[in-house]
């Protein structure tokens, strides 16, 4: 069995939509930092600020139904955040830059939000097919 575990953080607030079908829907990305990067010496790479850079992965959840629109306040950028499920699948993205970023998008994991007590959704959404965030 598959099952993924990520922390991470909130990258802008979620916003509450409607499927074409009417179901309620929210679809955020999560930020998880890797491995700061060096350069040819071993040396870390910093920013105008002097703190480290990181490579960074993104990682997509999509909540449905209740659990959409009871999760959907509480999930404001910068939040930090821990997703896990089994109910995953491989995407990709294109960046500003044309290149295009693998991803992993969530329906209906469990989240918890740091500092609170883990949620669970109660139904999977295994019949939705008309997802309004990929094209």
């Amino acid at each position: 069995m598959k099952n993924l575990f990520i922390t991470g953080r909130i990258t802008k607030d979620a916003v509450l939509q409607k499927t074409k079908t009417g179901i309620d829907a929210v679809s955020f990305n999560v930020a998880v930092n890797g491995r700061a990067k060096r350069d040819e010496q071993g040396n870390y790479l910093r920013d105008a600020n002097g703190y480290k850079v990181y490579d960074t992965e993104y990682y997509q959840v999509q909540l449905y139904r209740e659990f959409a629109v009871s999760m959907a306040p509480y999930l404001k950028k910068g939040r930090e955040i821990d997703v896990s499920g089994s109910n995953f699948r491989l995407s990709s993205w294109t960046g500003r830059d044309n290149r295009i970023n693998p991803t992993i998008i969530f329906t209906n994991p469990e989240l918890e939000l740091k500092g609170g007590a883990p949620v669970k959704a109660e139904e999977p959404a295994s019949d939705i097919d008309d997802l309004p965030f990929n094209d």
